[in-house]
């Protein structure tokens, strides 16, 4: 598809040279005097502020701490700042117009050029780095954030190149020999960066994608040899190949939607790219896969900024909307674009923004593009099934935060980013969160390394699913759900899957068939677990994780915010254990200090039965 496209092309005779490669308006052109009002003010507020900041220095100590206590955000902070100080203070010069910021432009380009590695510690370890520090005589690797940097830097000598020449051509030498150095000349001659996937058949994920795209930027804007240029766009083509080839043609996303930004998104930043660079010869919009692709996201989306976090995911994403615009017209979704256009207006341009750059070029055309919208409804799907990953989603009414929602989790656990989490779901009751999924805490060395699983985030017991026999679920493709079927398009949307692949041989599971089941009548849903075992030593225990603090009431039923949840009282007992939320980041994505675990623990230990877990939404008092 993308390779073959982009193969069928002379490159060398249709790519423009770089002195005529114009992909944006540079600064003193009209289009940025021309910005949006309230970009303007956003840029020119978190100019301000980057102006009276000490650009942070990049300590040997910090780059340190990953490889001595797991710590990966000190360093990372410093880093991400220093280059969003630049590319603000660059926005900042093409709005204004003014020339004023081009002294503290050239002090950022020439220290981030003076910086060692471009590479963040949590990534070292991928290409054989030993003893925490970057050695300078170690080949050149080149991770996310390095592949950011250089396109940072490309970007702003494209954008500013004629002012930083002006200030001293030194700087603009220096930072395109750093561009070609870290970036260029390795992209084009390494084949062994596993995320290109050129040297294995180990799955891709948002790494291809995301390098790619800042890759074939860089190519492009720095790289004067026209047949280097052709090598790189082809050899960029061939790499994200590998990533639509894993892709199922439902186009969804097994990282989660918050890892759609950089991953379908960066897809969709990559194939906007060659449309330009070719002259539109390069048009893969009209394919049933990347229009799916680009679904996903408002397929995925519960409520306002909720959205089914199943894997890392937080549970609240803002969308790229002045992207997702652009492709919903590309491909000529009008839902798409009318989800943009809400998204846009429930989360408008501010000075935050500009506090962690990513994706350059995509924030480049944000800003020329930038318009307000009225506040809006979501066109939400009624539901979906994603085939591929194995996720069904479903609510009351299409286009209505009302009532319930649900969404359920086959799939394995050996998925990108993934949880232990096969069988999983979530429930959700007029846009507010009832039955969840935590989400992930903030990224250390434990998140991706051999105590992932440890990490109760991570783990089963704390997903809403059953221990068996004092067992949860393990990680691997193996830990899988099987039999799965599934009922849409009636008033009743209903799942049902064998998710006994997912426990250990010491679960002796047999069989354990989960089935969702979601009655619009009555707004209510049901989740059966029907499961036959070859021994028991203990009995299940039932897990759900929950929003609000559950409160029992008569009748044996438990509320749960708006929701009543009813189980057989007879036959288990009820355990409630708060949570603590105590990351800063898991805390902040629910703006809470705690979650809620309920344990219903069997009375009796069966080695066959069925247990039923009952939500309905509760009628407004009066």
């Amino acid at each position: 598809m993308l390779y073959d496209a982009v193969k069928a092309c002379d490159l060398q005779r249709i790519l423009p040279s770089r002195a005529e490669y114009r992909p944006f308006p540079k600064a003193g052109e009209p289009a940025w005097a021309g910005l949006h009002p309230d970009a303007k003010a956003a840029v020119a507020k978190a100019a301000e502020r980057a102006l009276s900041d000490e650009p942070p220095a990049l300590r040997a100590s910090a780059y340190l701490e990953f490889a001595m206590n797991g710590n990966r955000s000190r360093y990372e902070y410093a880093y991400f700042a220093r280059r969003a100080r630049m590319m603000t203070l660059v926005f900042a010069e093409c709005a204004a117009n003014s020339e004023s910021r081009v002294e503290a432009i050239a002090d950022a380009i020439w220290a981030i050029c003076e910086e060692t590695t471009w590479v963040v510690p949590a990534h070292l370890g991928q290409w054989g780095g030993a003893g925490g520090l970057c050695d300078v005589q170690a080949p050149a690797y080149i991770d996310l954030f390095a592949a950011e940097t250089g396109a940072s830097l490309a970007w702003a000598l494209y954008l500013i190149g004629d002012r930083i020449e002006g200030y001293s051509p030194v700087i603009a030498r220096r930072a395109e020999y750093e561009i070609r150095r870290r970036i260029v000349d390795p992209y084009l001659a390494h084949d062994d960066y596993y995320w290109l996937g050129f040297s294995s058949d180990r799955p891709v994920n948002n790494w291809n994608p995301w390098i790619n795209s800042n890759a074939l930027d860089t190519i492009l804007l720095i790289e004067p040899d026209e047949a280097r240029r052709a090598e790189g766009v082809l050899r960029c083509a061939r790499s994200a190949q590998r990533f639509l080839d894993g892709y199922q043609p439902d186009g969804g996303c097994d990282e989660g939607p918050s890892y759609f930004s950089v991953a379908g998104a960066s897809l969709f930043d990559l194939l906007e790219t060659l449309h330009r660079a070719t002259g539109g010869a390069v048009d893969l919009y009209g394919e049933p896969l990347i229009r799916n692709i680009a679904k996903y996201i408002y397929r995925a989306c519960v409520a306002g900024d909720y959205y089914v976090n199943f894997a890392d995911a937080p549970p609240r994403v803002k969308p790229p909307a002045g992207l997702l615009r652009r492709v919903g017209a590309a491909i000529h979704d009008d839902a798409l674009v009318r989800f943009a256009e809400a998204a846009s207006a429930r989360n408008p341009i501010g000075e935050p923004l500009f506090r962690r750059i990513f994706t350059l070029q995509r924030m480049i055309g944000d800003l020329l593009s930038y318009d307000t919208f009225p506040p809006a409804a979501y066109p939400l799907p009624r539901e979906h099934y994603f085939e591929g990953i194995q996720v069904l989603v479903a609510r009351k009414a299409e286009g209505s935060e009302e009532g319930l929602f649900v969404a359920f989790k086959g799939g394995h656990n050996a998925e990108s980013h993934n949880h232990n989490d096969v069988g999983s779901y979530v429930l959700y009751a007029n846009g507010a969160p009832i039955v969840v999924d935590a989400g992930v805490e903030t990224y250390s060395k434990s998140t991706f390394d051999e105590n992932r699983y440890r990490l109760w985030t991570m783990r089963s017991e704390y997903h809403n699913l059953p221990s068996i026999n004092g067992e949860g679920q393990f990680a691997g493709e193996a830990a899988r759900a099987s039999r799965i079927a599934y009922s849409l398009g009636g008033d009743v949307t209903e799942i049902a899957a064998d998710i006994a692949g997912a426990f250990p041989e010491a679960a002796r599971v047999r069989s354990c068939v989960r089935t969702l089941r979601f009655d619009r009548a009555s707004d209510s849903a049901t989740v059966t677990d029907e499961f036959e075992l070859s021994e028991t030593r203990e009995p299940v225990a039932h897990h759900l994780l929950c929003y609000e603090r559950p409160i029992s009431s008569r009748g044996g039923a438990v509320r749960l915010g708006s929701v009543d949840m009813r189980y057989p009282t007879e036959a288990a007992d009820f355990v409630l254990e708060e949570i603590p939320l105590t990351d800063p980041k898991i805390r902040g994505d629910w703006g809470r200090e705690a979650l809620y675990r309920i344990t219903l623990t069997e009375r009796e230990a069966r080695r066959s039965g069925s247990f039923e877990i009952a939500f309905a939404l509760r009628p407004t008092d009066g």
